[in-house]
């Protein structure tokens, strides 16, 4: 018997398709034989992936709101810049300084480390990433509001 998850057949657990079996048609929602499951991904795919934080990044969070560490600070900092580095990366625009840009994320950075809220049960990388990303784009149009007149913001503004 094949397992099976509710109605869908786990890919894991399928048998490679012979090469004499002719192509078949699948249904959305089915699972083709021989389809590449999440875990059979390749070593250099999970290389290139960004590691997960260390598991003492919640403890020196709170070392640094509670005590005023900084050395605590300076670890999740570095731990995370790349994560301001790629925020940046990713809302740069033409004409826009990839170091001003890096800067603000940081500064966003550092605010996520002093908001964080451990209790949550929320993964840190994805608060920052969101406060990084928050801080970028109230960048973005404070720059915009003062360099643009109203009459053109309005007409360049996209519609929903």
């Amino acid at each position: 018997m094949t397992p099976t998850c509710g109605s869908r057949t786990i890919a894991s657990d399928l048998a490679p398709p012979s090469s004499e079996t002719s192509t078949t048609h699948s249904v959305p929602g089915d699972v083709v034989p021989g389809a590449i499951a999440p875990e059979d991904t390749a070593p250099e795919d999970a290389a290139r992936r960004r590691p997960r934080h260390s598991p003492d990044v919640d403890e020196r969070i709170a070392r640094f709101q509670d005590h005023g560490d900084g050395a605590a600070l300076d670890s999740v900092m570095a731990e995370f810049d790349w994560l301001a580095s790629a925020c940046a990366r990713r809302l740069q625009r033409r004409g826009e300084s990839i170091e001003d840009l890096e800067q603000v994320a940081r500064e966003g950075l550092l605010g996520a480390v002093a908001r964080f809220d451990v209790n949550r049960g929320v993964p840190f990388k994805s608060f920052a990433w969101a406060t990084v990303l928050g801080a970028l784009r109230h960048y973005y149009r404070g720059r915009w509001s003062s360099a643009t007149p109203d009459a053109q913001r309005c007409a360049q503004s996209p519609s929903p």
